[in-house]
């Protein structure tokens, strides 16, 4: 069940209304920094995690920042008026909140809606919008996703999301979430794309249910997770998250720069990956601000792929704005194709003498 679309209302750094549509492939999200793609990923994964278990806003807003983090700065959060997805089979999930607001959205929406109101502290109440009847799951909500942070995770994930259950660290729960579900055993035999990672890392991926390591090829002394190359151990996860079904058909991913720290020459190795996993039925958002992920994912596509991209910009007025297209080349604002043609008019400039 594919997301076909999103629809915001000052939610954090989107000021005013937001909305626009997806793709049931790859989408790949360019732009500025401050211009949302982070939030994108983060509001989407959250709406689909809380999906099953929606009696409690701060829950959702944990999501964003630490959950035991209280700082004048939390004031933002009692300003969302608006997060829905719209999914492929119709129905709409996610929060509302102002009387206005919700009054204005259920008097034009002729569906049958289920909802709860959320008696938050702030006074505010919060309606969760869910169009058609569903199962719940009794854990987690009623979609699987995984958000993948820009940041390493697994090298030093013990004991990690218990310390920030007693409140001694900060992370997100988007954080925690992908230690709990890259801890999570495998029980099926090497599906032959995992196989094709490990060959990449020359390895295999192990966890003793708190930390992760790589057992290479001929070696029999497991390397931590810590000691790996950084690149590959970004090959290493995502072949944890496809070998115990975290990541499948009928799947959302979600996944924050995920060339960061990859040498050049593996980003279309990457790419051709995701793309496979797209054709075997996972529905991916992506943010990068790599010219070469975005172009590879244009050029490497094959007729049967579904790809588009997405340029985040922020108007005269300071709303962000998303400019669609299945064409990288043809993107307005494409910040990440604009620098490169700066960089080459000064190259020939100095060589001119003029710089």
């Amino acid at each position: 069940m594919a997301i076909n679309r999103i629809e915001l209302k000052d939610f954090l750094v989107f000021k005013g209304e937001f909305s626009t549509d997806f793709c049931s492939g790859v989408n790949v999200f360019i732009g500025g920094n401050g211009t949302g793609k982070t939030t994108l990923l983060r509001a989407m994964y959250a709406v689909q995690e809380r999906s099953g278990n929606i009696n409690d806003f701060n829950h959702f807003v944990g999501y964003f920042r630490g959950p035991f983090l209280k700082e004048e700065g939390d004031k933002i959060y009692d300003s969302i008026q608006k997060v829905l997805l719209t999914h492929s089979n119709g129905k709409i999930y996610g929060y509302l909140s102002n009387n206005e607001n919700i009054n204005k959205y259920l008097s034009n929406n002729d569906k049958k809606i289920l909802f709860k109101i959320d008696d938050a502290e702030d006074g505010v109440k919060r309606i969760f919008v869910r169009v058609g009847e569903f199962d719940i799951k009794e854990r987690g909500g009623i979609f699987q996703s995984v958000y993948i942070p820009e940041k390493d995770l697994l090298s030093n994930s013990r004991k990690l999301p218990e310390s920030v259950e007693y409140g001694n660290l900060q992370f997100t729960r988007c954080e925690i979430d992908l230690i709990k579900k890259s801890r999570v055993a495998a029980q099926k035999p090497l599906q032959p794309l995992v196989k094709k990672i490990y060959e990449i890392i020359g390895g295999v991926v192990t966890n003793d249910g708190e930390d992760f390591y790589v057992k290479r090829d001929g070696i029999e002394t497991l390397i931590p997770f810590s000691m790996e190359a950084s690149g590959y151990r970004k090959f290493g996860l995502l072949a944890t998250l496809i070998r115990n079904e975290q990541i499948k058909a009928g799947a959302t991913l979600f996944w924050d720069e995920p060339e960061n720290s990859l040498n050049p020459e593996l980003i279309p190795v990457l790419v051709n990956i995701l793309l496979e996993l797209s054709r075997n039925g996972v529905q991916i958002f992506i943010a990068t601000h790599s010219e070469l992920v975005a172009s590879y994912f244009s050029v490497n596509q094959q007729q049967v792929d579904n790809v588009m991209f997405y340029s985040l910009y922020k108007d005269e007025q300071g709303q962000i704005k998303a400019d669609a297209n299945s064409r990288f080349d043809l993107l307005y604002q494409n910040k990440l194709t604009e620098e490169p043609v700066n960089l080459y008019k000064k190259q020939i400039e100095k060589g001119l003498g003029n710089g």
